[in-house]
């Protein structure tokens, strides 16, 4: 099972600007069911980012979009590619959780939020 880890600041930071906000109602041209979520995204790195219609700029890079990238998997790191594919695998994807595993993790208020993921089952937990 893959332990994906990102910063518990920037993931809050990307629910409370996901919260309340009208989502993108399809996933890969199907009909997406959940109101609400972050998704969880493997191409240049891998990294959490808002599900909204709404855009949440990146400060260092207004013209960006912001995101949380796992620990080990930002594009600026060398083994980023090499570390991407060993966690989650060669194929780009971008897969929608639903904002509520967020934030019933960030209401015991980590400093890390962790997604543990395999090919059958994904979970979000509160980490040191």
């Amino acid at each position: 099972m893959a332990r994906l880890s990102f910063d518990a600041s920037e993931v809050r930071r990307l629910v409370e600007h996901s919260k309340g906000k009208p989502h993108r109602d399809t996933h890969y041209g199907e009909p997406l069911a959940l109101k609400e979520y972050l998704y969880l995204v493997h191409d240049s790195g891998v990294y959490l980012m808002s599900g909204a219609e709404e855009r949440l700029p990146d400060p260092a890079n207004p013209q960006a979009s912001f995101v949380a990238y796992e620990s080990r998997c930002h594009p600026s790191d060398p083994d980023c590619w090499e570390t991407s594919r060993a966690l989650v695998g060669g194929d780009d994807f971008g897969e929608p959780i639903p904002l509520e595993a967020f934030e019933a993790a960030l209401a015991r208020n980590p400093r890390r939020i962790v997604v543990h993921l395999n090919t059958r089952t994904l979970r979000v937990t509160g980490g040191a």
